[in-house]
């Protein structure tokens, strides 16, 4: 189920079984700040909810209610925080007004209380409230301490009802169910709610498990003390206020936010569930294969009221149940979550269609995340405007934007007048002061109201599209001035397009002016041969300047060698000068006074500074490190070295062969073959474009190597140093690297194909694998730690005794893949095909397939796959036989005609999974949880299925001869 919904809105579903049918509640829950109303992001929210509940704590049932009711989780506060000893609280909204005493710790002395000690905080919680070991139900509470009590002092409860206090220290037993006072929910094990959950006998074990008994009574669900329900629903815009629940305000009123929760879903029906007739009523559009597709909207009620005083806040919930198909709301595909005020026309139902069909659009759906006001109420503020409201962050943001848009007016002022007095300058030395004087007098005095050109005000017009209003803005846009709730991203791609076409268009038009220009230069030479001479360098330039249009730049590089030498060049002069200097004032007897001395001696260690020696090494290592790490992502170049490259080659294998240093290590566009360099060192060098061929690199020093956009064909690489090496945007075929640490190198945007790694060791760089290409590679024995693979194509690719616990492989294509022997531990596998994958003898502790994994034709044969999430995957056809998946979630799986032979599975869930046809002779089952599983055809001969439970499983044509059937639930199944 896809959900959408605002910044602002949270959703709780949930799904019950009832009298044979299933139904879906929707919940939509909306904070709002008490003192003002204003909405609460839903990332606040939460926190503030954990944080107030405790641990253990259900916050809300998810279930209708046939009223509203509210609650309140705070804490009593003593007025400006000065001890007292009693605090009175008490909250009203509507017609419904509530007050407690709370006292200060309180013991029976003689006949009657002590005085309360004085206090300035009190949680009104149960174990606050009347109750005690003795007491029916709130044990955790205070004033009824049990029979065997060695307490020393009987505290009364802090809390009390102001017309029913505490008034005697043994209350009878038959009144020990004196109620605990509070304004929270009251426990779902207590007497008040339990005794109206209804009847779990053998009837319902038959009938009705496990849905909820038929005769339930549904004020079970409500859960807050009786004095906090209405015998109606609330509006949404009453009013509230609450004393002595906040640390520094004794009172907060207010009005509940009036707001109304909306819920749309898109549901899927069967077709051959519905009748002819029934099918006439629908469009061809909403028929998709055997499926109708509904849009249908849940009717919400506000039912409940949350407060939560302590953190200035408070939700209201708005609730609607719906009759589903499918037990766990597979049916339902598609749910929008909006609100609306009470003061606005209602919204028709069409309008959120396209809202739901716009933002879940798999290619354009993000563009809208941001657009939020077809979502909330007319007035309230953006969510992500909200997410920014932080003061510091947001005078930062605006002087980030101020600081941006006044940076790019300069440039764009500062060009504009290079480019004007450029124009005006050819034109004088042209002869034509005239024009010049016109194109200054223009600029100096511009016409007013300047009617703008078609592209501009088409430009102009799409600008306005993304957020009205912004190109009218004469200066640059405060975060406040935007109203993000009406930004459409959408319209960005109307921008692009006509951005890129009006580049198109200038590109045509300026290579138009320089092609006329070029003739007129040509026709003036002809016409007067006088000029000729002067005028052939400007016409050189611009014949050069269209042959170089489409011509592959040279490939580009810093050269720091060449800054060094000029660096060191000028330092040598300088310090050749001095000594110069020095020779000449000792020979002339030239005395130097103690200011000169000092100056001439600090000019020395300046000129003799290792220390600047060493920040010169670090800059230029700074600037090689980074055209290192990002040489892949350089356009198509040409040879810095064009026709020089066999020269380059055969200077390599000389100083190899007669083991000199090579020191000179830029090979790049160069092509190797047929060679093999044991112990080489090419530390650093570079060898972009370069093709190499049967190649083998033995304990070679290949550290920190450039090898972008080369091509390595059947090259070997065994036990070499290449630590920081660039492989990306390159082309690997059957190459091999044996015993390597593969620490910071990337092989991004590459294509590896049957190549292999063996021992090898990877690091942990975010970009190493991004769109790269691995086709039939092979990992032996290697270590992945929490490597990344986004979206590759790995097919035919096998890692064999490998370790990639924790990695991530998110909708990566791993069709004909193996896993053998390999550790999985904690690893996720996102949307993956794995068809005709390899599993056997694999590690899986806590490894999550999600988002409908492909399993098709799978083996998992010997392999220890625990406590794994596999739901909602395609195993059909798959082979578990001697596996281990005790523990692991199988449910919703389609796992038919597969092998389960002495697999063990204790514990496993297949709750609605299909193993129709499947053969499952001798496993051992024992404790796992197949309801409503479809296992017809199959064949558990000889299995343990002590205490499984297959209650509403469809069976037929299933064998259980010879299956140890004891504590097994086979209730209500289906032939």
């Amino acid at each position: 189920m896809k959900n959408i919904k605002s910044l602002q809105a949270s959703l709780l579903t949930n799904t019950f079984k009832y009298q044979q049918k299933y139904f879906f509640v929707a919940s939509t829950l909306w904070g709002f700040y008490l003192d003002s109303g204003e909405a609460v992001l839903e990332q606040t929210l939460w926190p503030i909810i954990a944080a107030n509940l405790g641990k253990d704590n259900l916050f809300d049932e998810a279930i209708n209610k046939d009223s509203s009711e509210f609650l309140v989780f705070a804490d009593a506060f003593a007025p400006q925080l000065q001890p007292a000893p009693r605090v009175d609280v008490s909250v009203s909204l509507a017609e419904i007004t509530k007050t407690l005493n709370v006292y200060g710790e309180r013991y029976w002395q003689g006949l009657g209380p002590s005085a309360a000690v004085p206090f300035t905080q009190m949680p009104l919680s149960s174990e606050h409230a009347y109750g005690g070991k003795a007491h029916l139900y709130n044990k955790d509470g205070k004033g009824l301490p049990g029979n065997d009590s060695n307490e020393v002092l009987s505290f009364l409860p802090n809390i009390e009802h102001p017309y029913f206090p505490v008034i005697s220290k043994r209350i009878p037993e038959h009144k020990s169910a004196y109620t605990p006072q509070g304004f929270a929910a009251i426990n779902s094990e207590w007497p008040q709610r339990k005794k109206l959950i209804g009847t779990y006998d053998d009837d319902y074990l038959q009938n009705h498990m496990p849905g909820l008994a038929a005769d339930i009574n549904w004020d079970y669900f409500y859960t807050a003390p009786p004095d906090q329900r209405f015998d109606r629903y609330l509006k949404g815009d009453e009013p509230f206020c609450i004393t002595n629940m906040n640390e520094t305000k004794a009172e907060i009123k207010g009005k509940l936010p009036a707001v109304v929760g909306r819920c749309f879903i898109e549901q899927e029906i069967s077709l051959n569930k519905l009748e002819q007739e029934a099918l006439e009523n629908y469009s061809d559009a909403q028929k998709r294969d055997d499926k109708l597709v509904t849009f249908k909207e849940i009717p919400l009620n506000l039912d409940t009221v949350y407060f939560f005083p302590n953190d200035n806040i408070g939700i209201v919930v708005h609730r609607g149940t719906i009759e589903i198909n499918h037990p766990q709301a597979k049916d339902i595909k598609k749910l929008l979550v909006a609100h609306q005020s009470l003061t606005e026309p209602t919204k028709p139902g069409a309008f959120y269609q396209e809202q739901m069909q716009l933002r879940s659009d798999p290619e354009d759906g993000f563009k809208y995340m941001m657009y939020s006001a077809p979502l909330i109420p007319e007035g309230v503020r953006c969510g992500f405007k909200q997410l920014l409201g932080d003061e510091e962050y947001k005078q930062a943001m605006d002087d980030n934007m101020s600081a941006f848009a006044e940076g790019k007016k300069q440039q764009a002022e500062q060009k504009m007048d290079e480019a004007i007095d450029k124009q005006v300058a050819e034109l004088r030395a042209n002869g034509m002061d005239k024009q010049a004087d016109e194109l200054v007098d223009k600029i100096k005095n511009p016409t007013q109201d300047i009617e703008l050109p078609e592209d501009a005000k088409k430009l102009q017009a799409l600008t306005d599209k993304i957020l009205p209003g912004i190109s009218a803005m004469k200066e640059a846009p405060k975060l406040d001035d935007l109203d993000l709730t009406k930004l459409n991203l959408k319209a960005m791609d109307e921008v692009q397009a006509h951005m890129e076409a009006m580049a198109e268009k200038q590109k045509k038009e300026a290579l138009l002016q320089v092609e006329q220009q070029l003739d007129e230069l040509k026709q003036q030479a002809i016409q007067q041969p006088e000029m000729a001479e002067q005028l052939d360098p400007s016409i050189k330039q611009l014949e050069e300047m269209l042959a170089g249009i489409d011509t592959i730049p040279v490939l580009a590089r810093p050269d720091t060698i060449e800054q060094d030498t000029q660096l060191s060049a000028q330092l040598a002069q300088a310090a050749e000068q001095l000594t110069e200097q020095k020779k000449m004032m000792a020979e002339h007897n030239i005395q130097l006074s103690e200011e000169q001395q000092q100056q001439m001696n600090e000019l020395e260690q300046l000129l003799d500074n290792k220390e600047l020696s060493a920040q010169m090494q670090e800059a230029n290592d700074f600037i090689n490190d980074s055209y290192l790490k990002g040489a892949h992502f350089i356009a198509e170049s040409s040879s810095p070295h064009k026709g020089q490259e066999p020269e380059l080659v055969a200077a390599l294998l000389a100083g190899y062969n007669t083991k000199q240093v090579i020191t000179a290590k830029d090979f790049a566009f160069c092509k190797l073959t047929q060679q093999k360099f044991k112990q080489i060192d090419l530390n650093h060098g570079f060898f972009e474009y370069a093709e190499l061929n049967n190649i083998v690199f033995e304990q070679a020093d290949l550290t920190a190597i450039n090898f972008a956009h080369a091509k390595l064909s059947n090259v070997s690489f065994d036990n070499c140093a290449i630590e920081g090496a660039n492989l990306g945007a390159a082309e690997l075929s059957a190459c091999r690297f044996k015993n390597m640490k593969l620490i910071e190198i990337t092989v991004a945007h590459s294509s590896l194909t049957d190549c292999e790694f063996t021992d090898c060791e990877f690091g942990e760089r975010m970009d190493m694998l991004l769109e790269t290409k691995l086709r039939r590679c092979k990992f032996i024995n290697c270590t992945f730690p929490k490597l990344n693979f986004i979206e590759l194509d790995l097919t035919g690719c096998e890692f064999i005794d490998c370790d990639l616990s924790e990695c991530n492989f998110i909708k990566p294509i791993l069709t004909d893949g193996s896993f053998t022997g390999s550790t999985l531990n904690g690893t996720n596998f996102v949307t993956a095909e794995l068809n005709n994958s390899c599993f056997e003898r694999a590690i899986m502790k806590n490894t999550r397939f999600v988002g409908g994994c492909l399993l098709n034709d799978a083996r998992f044969n010997f392999a220890t796959i625990n406590e794994t999430n596999l739901r909602d995957c395609q195993l059909n056809n798959c082979d578990f036989s001697d596996a281990d998946i005790s523990k692991s979630d199988f449910g919703e799986s389609s796992i038919k005609n597969s092998q389960f032979k002495r697999t063990i599975a204790k514990q496993a869930q297949f709750i609605d999974s299909n193993l129709a046809g499947s053969q499952l002779k001798k496993s051992d089952f024992m404790e796992a949880n197949l309801m409503q599983a479809d296992i017809r055809g199959c064949d558990f001969s000889g299995a343990n299925l002590y205490g499984a439970s297959f209650l509403n499983a469809t069976l037929g044509s299933t064998s259980f001869y010879g299956a140890i059937l004891e504590n097994t639930l086979l209730k209500d199944w289906r032939p």
